[in-house]
C-alpha cells in the first residue's frame, strides 16, 4: 500500500503541470486518489502536502473530481486545523467564482462550508473580504419562494424548479459559520429579506440538513440584530420553525 501511494502522488506531481499531454494521467490518478483518500489513513496524512500542492492550481479549481478529492481530502484528515491550512487564499478566490459562474458549484460550496467549519486561518474573516455582503452564497436561495399569479394574496409558495437543496444547505451553513464571526455581517443583511427565504426552505424543504441549517442561520441571525427577530416574529416565524424542527435534534 505504502509503495501505491509513493507511485501515485509522484506521478501526481509529474502531471500536474496542466500540459495538455498529462490530462488523462492526471484525471486518472484523480479518480484512483479519490477511491484511496475516502477513508483516513496514515498514508493520507504522510501525503497530503504532496497531494493538496499539485491538485489546487489554476484551472484544475474547477474539475469536480479534484473539488471531490478536496472534500475527501478535508473530511477524513483528523486535524481539520492542519489540513485546512494547506490551503492557500488563491484557492479559496477560485472557490468563489465557481459558485458565481456556477461552474462545479456543488463542490465549491460543500468545500467552503468545510473550510469554514473551524476559524483556521481566518477562512471566514477572508470569504467576507470578498464579499462582504455573501451575495454569492445569498444568489443560490435568494428568491426560492415565488409569489402566485392569483390576484390579492401576499402567500408564496417554494419554487421547486430552482431547488437545489444539497447546495442550499451547505451555502446556508458557510453564511451561518461567518455570521457567527462577524457582528456586522447580520446587519448588512437587514437590506435583504433573507429570513422570508430561509423560512420557507425550513418550512417546504425536503432535506432535514438543510431545514436544520436554515434555523440555525435564522437563529444566528436574530441573535446577532434584533431587527431580524422582529422580522421573524412579522411573518409568524417562531411558529414555523417550531412546526418545522420539532422533530430535529437542534
Amino acid at each position: 500500500i505504502n509503495d501505491l501511494w509513493n507511485q501515485a502522488t509522484r506521478f501526481l506531481i509529474f502531471a500536474s503541470d496542466q500540459s495538455k499531454d498529462k490530462e488523462i494521467l492526471f484525471n486518472v490518478l484523480i479518480c484512483l486518489l479519490n477511491n484511496v483518500c475516502a477513508f483516513k489513513s496514515k498514508q493520507l496524512e504522510t501525503n497530503i502536502q504532496k497531494i493538496v500542492d499539485n491538485i489546487t492550481k489554476g484551472s484544475q479549481c474547477q474539475n469536480q473530481k479534484v473539488l471531490s478529492l478536496v472534500s475527501n481530502v478535508i473530511q477524513n484528515m483528523d486535524s481539520k486545523e492542519m489540513i485546512v491550512d494547506l490551503f492557500k487564499k488563491n484557492f479559496v478566490e477560485n472557490l468563489i467564482k465557481n459558485v458565481k459562474t456556477k461552474t462545479a458549484m456543488n463542490q465549491s460550496v460543500k468545500i467552503l462550508a468545510l473550510f469554514t467549519q473551524n476559524n483556521s486561518k481566518n477562512f471566514r474573516k477572508m470569504i467576507i473580504q470578498i464579499d462582504k455582503n455573501l451575495e454569492f452564497l445569498y444568489q443560490i436561495f435568494k428568491d426560492v419562494s415565488q409569489t402566485p399569479d392569483q390576484p390579492n394574496t401576499g402567500n408564496k409558495i417554494l419554487n421547486l424548479k430552482k431547488l437545489n437543496e444539497v447546495a442550499i444547505s451547505n451555502a446556508v451553513l458557510c453564511m451561518s459559520n461567518c455570521v457567527e464571526s462577524d457582528d456586522k455581517l447580520a446587519e448588512r443583511l437587514l437590506k435583504t429579506d433573507i429570513i422570508m427565504d430561509l423560512l420557507y426552505l425550513t418550512r417546504d424543504g425536503y432535506n432535514i440538513d438543510l431545514q436544520k441549517n436554515c434555523g440555525i442561520l435564522i437563529a444566528k441571525l436574530a441573535k446577532k440584530d434584533q431587527r431580524h427577530l422582529l422580522r421573524l416574529r412579522e411573518l409568524n416565524g417562531v411558529e414555523i420553525l417550531y412546526a418545522a424542527l420539532k422533530n430535529t435534534n437542534i
